[in-house]
């Protein structure tokens, strides 16, 4: 039997996306958490929410 954490390391990462308009790039900044409540927080919401709002509002970035 194998758990669902075999595929990755003891600590889970997580990404946060930071867009640049005026370059046209993604950065991935691997942030190292104890648990995955960083998953489910305010933080994590807001990130993903601001790429989804910079892409739908300016089409000609994707």
């Amino acid at each position: 039997m194998s758990s669902p954490n075999d595929h990755e390391p003891p600590s889970i990462l997580s990404s946060c996306i930071l867009i640049s308009l005026n370059n046209r790039f993604v950065v991935f900044s691997t942030l190292s958490v104890p648990d995955s409540s960083f998953l489910s927080s305010e933080f994590y919401c807001c990130c993903v929410l601001h790429c989804y709002y910079t892409i739908s509002l300016n089409p000609s970035f994707a």
